[in-house]
């Protein structure tokens, strides 16, 4: 899959992907990035992850690398707002 050309503005984290970040640990992080195999998943993931914590930890980032998206996604990737999609009540309850 050619992620170069993935609109990595437009994927937004899902309901499980808050799910599976909201008690990860950081000695997690590692294993959980380089389990994901799946472009979009770790896009969503990723950025749940930063709607949680404010940042992109670095084995997200090498994964990504990793996967072919390019230098100019990722900082886009780490720009990212939570309040850019609407998570409806969900968002109220991770207080976002």
């Amino acid at each position: 899959m050619n992620v170069a050309n993935f609109d990595v503005v437009s994927i937004k984290p899902e309901k499980k992907d808050h799910d599976r970040v909201a008690n990860l640990a950081r000695t997690k992080e590692e294993a959980m990035a380089k389990s994901i195999k799946d472009p979009t998943k770790l896009l969503r993931r990723t950025k749940a992850y930063i709607a949680k914590n404010g940042d992109i930890p670095n084995p997200f980032v090498r994964q990504m690398a990793k996967m072919g998206f390019t230098e100019s996604q990722i900082a886009q990737i780490t720009k990212y707002q939570p309040g850019d999609e609407k998570l409806g009540s969900y968002a109220k309850f991770l207080n976002l």
